[in-house]
């Protein structure tokens, strides 16, 4: 992959991140909370927010799920 690839994958992770972010500060849930109802590990919660991790999928549709949004509408 290319240095040019890699960039825009970084920001579509920022992006997703800020997503994320926004839908849970909307629904009212602490970071700790979305992670204990999508059952994933706060810290994984707070590296795709901070853009920091390649979600699995399984782990997005279960975020999204929480959030009450189609999987589709948090990337960019």
């Amino acid at each position: 992959m290319s240095a040019e690839q890699h960039q825009w994958v970084r920001v579509a992770l920022r992006e997703l991140g800020d997503r994320v972010r926004v839908a849970r500060i909307h629904e009212g849930l602490t970071q700790e909370r979305l992670a204990e109802l999508a059952d994933v590990h706060r810290s994984t919660v707070q590296r795709i927010e901070g853009g920091l991790a390649d979600p699995k999928s399984s782990q997005i549709l279960r975020i999204a799920r929480v959030l009450r949004l189609p999987a589709g509408r948090l990337y960019p």
